[in-house]
């Protein structure tokens, strides 16, 4: 089942309602991981825990109203916008420092 009109807008809203709280999020990452991660690249740790809030919240609110068990195809959806919408994400992380 593909993502409607309205799932799509309220994945792009979080995504969009997420990036201005990355630095905030970045820099308690970078003072509060502890050694035992053994974190190499904190951006990429901070892109992956971001885009994991992202779709965490998502399905939380949409999904658990309309898909309790999301089909691949919708996943894949999902996955497509995050990838396009990549390069904003990261810009935020690395304009954080």
């Amino acid at each position: 089942m593909p993502l409607d009109n309205y799932g799509r807008g309220l994945l792009e809203k979080s995504i969009d309602e997420t990036i201005p709280v990355i630095p905030t999020f970045v820099e308690r990452l970078r003072n509060n991981i502890p050694e035992d991660f053994m974190i190499q690249k904190m951006e990429d740790y901070a892109f992956g825990f971001v885009k994991g809030l992202i779709i965490g919240n998502f399905l939380g609110t949409y999904g658990s109203a309309y898909f309790p068990n999301p089909p691949p195809d919708l996943m894949n959806e999902i996955g497509e916008v995050m990838v396009r919408r990549a390069r904003d994400i990261r810009e935020a992380i690395f304009k954080a420092g």
